[in-house]
């Protein structure tokens, strides 16, 4: 009698533990339980997947990542992609594709780490065709903005050195003047941008008989400083000296 007592005991423990385990998987979601083994996406990734697509888009003939929308990508910084956009509108017969920084599109690329912080990354990628051979390759810069690692930085380069590009300053911003505060000076206009997606970098403008403006509607002119109005957001290109930046080329948006 004893021994049955004993197996009806054991049986309901049995069953109370089974019920038990069952209603913690239904009350707790797998999401949770399984939340430390969910690893963010780390700045190579990120990298390679928008890359990848890009490629992928380029070798395509039914469509170009100019069309497909993937300019519109989360993972790029608004200065970024103004960056792509404005050189393929401006690209001429043999410059290299303004993403991956390469004459001659190939069939595959890589990635490599070259440094990384808590909040910011820089990776290499160029191609990993046997028949390509080329200096050229893609200098990624990312920064980590809450959750979520961003392109905010696209440099070509060729070997070890920089490719060497038409201005020495190009950065879209708005104009201040009158408003701005010191140090600055408020004889001077200047460009207040943001870098890297963070804002607040300013830079005094110097605008000379060489200056051209051009309009939102594509006119170009000389530009003349006395219609220019506060916070009016342009297009900055221009040279750089120990004062500030000598405007070549501004541009309204």
């Amino acid at each position: 009698m004893k021994y049955k007592n004993k197996i009806i005991v054991g049986l309901i423990i049995l069953v109370i533990a089974v019920a038990a385990l069952y209603f913690k998987e239904q009350l707790i979601p797998n999401s949770w339980m399984n939340k430390e083994s969910i690893k963010p996406a780390t700045p190579r990734t990120v990298t390679m997947k928008f890359f990848n697509q890009w490629l992928e888009e380029r070798k395509s003939t039914t469509t170009t990542p100019y069309e497909s929308g993937l300019l519109q990508s989360t993972v790029l910084t608004d200065e970024v992609r103004l960056q792509i956009e404005r050189a393929h509108a401006n690209r001429v017969r043999g410059d290299v594709d303004p993403v991956l920084c390469l004459p001659k599109i190939p069939n595959r690329i890589d990635g490599e780490d070259i440094s990384i912080s808590d909040n910011k990354a820089v990776v290499l990628v160029k191609p990993r065709d046997k028949s390509i051979t080329t200096e050229h390759q893609a200098v990624v810069s990312l920064t980590l903005v809450g959750d979520q690692w961003l392109i905010t930085k696209l440099d070509c380069m060729v070997g070890e050195m920089m490719a060497e590009k038409e201005f020495d300053f190009e950065k879209s911003g708005v104009l201040l003047k009158n408003s701005i505060e010191a140090p600055y000076s408020k004889e001077n206009w200047h460009l207040v941008y943001e870098q890297e997606t963070e804002a607040g970098y300013v830079v005094p403008l110097t605008f000379n008989t060489e200056s051209i403006c051009v309009s939102t509607d594509s006119k170009e002119s000389v530009c003349d400083t006395n219609t220019l109005t506060e916070t009016t957001k342009v297009f900055i290109q221009a040279g750089m000296t120990e004062t500030g930046a000598v405007v070549k080329r501004m541009t309204f948006e």
